[in-house]
């Protein structure tokens, strides 16, 4: 009789990376529960606050500067705008404190501290 013929406590099998005899009644999971299951836990597929920013900019910034500015990144704390004239750097600097309220507004967004337009 081999030493390790039987596993009755699935050491064996989960070094093994099989299935214990506890879960062969169970179908196994797809790649993407798999996935889903691990960016949930690492907390990967909550949205960023650039990418939050991005998605509502519409919302935050007047009609007419919609097309004359984007947020371009995110670093400690401040808010980077990426502006294609001076005219509307300047305008969008004076709005700073009613985007910046609208920004804060967002979900993961409240410690955004001061917008730079570039």
């Amino acid at each position: 009789m081999p030493l390790f013929e039987e596993d009755s406590d699935g050491i064996l099998s989960a070094f093994r990376g099989l299935a214990s005899g506890r879960n062969l009644g169970k179908a196994p999971q797809s790649p993407r529960e798999s996935i889903d299951k691990i960016l949930l836990d690492l907390k990967l597929s909550s949205s960023s606050p650039i990418k939050s920013v991005i998605e509502n900019w519409a919302n935050i910034v007047p009609q007419r500067f919609l097309g004359m500015s984007e947020p371009s990144d995110l670093g400690a704390n401040i808010l980077y705008v990426r502006t294609f004239n001076s005219t509307a750097k300047q305008e969008l600097m004076f709005q700073e404190r009613i985007i910046l309220k609208k920004i804060r507004e967002l979900g993961g967004c409240a410690n955004i501290k001061k917008i730079k337009f570039l």
